[in-house]
């Protein structure tokens, strides 16, 4: 479960982040503000643009956080799966002799 939460974690920050770093520009790239500039204040569109970053970060970090929980399921998986292949190795069956190991006297 601990391990599951530091994946969870790890991708929330991750992808926290590359929001942070590109969710600024997509946002005066692709968007027009719907509010009008009134005058000499510019406080509407920045307040909506803000808005909207912030939404864009909180979508990331949940994003990543699930991205990070899926990760983690397909690391889990293949280790059952290893476990499972190391005990299906033959247990030489009741007709075969394991190998011996010659000691020598020396």
């Amino acid at each position: 479960m601990k391990r599951a939460v530091s994946f969870a974690f790890g991708g929330a920050i991750i992808v926290a982040a590359l929001t942070a770093w590109l969710a600024p520009g997509m946002i005066a790239w692709y968007f027009n503000p719907p509010v009008e500039m009134g005058g000499f204040s510019c406080t509407p569109p920045i307040t909506w643009a803000l808005k909207r970053l912030q939404w864009a970060q909180l979508w990331g970090v949940i994003v990543g956080g699930v991205l990070g929980l899926v990760v983690y399921g397909v690391f889990q998986r293949r280790q059952v799966r290893m476990l499972e292949q190391r005990s299906r190795k033959p247990d030489y069956g009741s007709n075969e002799q394991q190998p011996q190991r010659e000691v020598s006297d020396q």
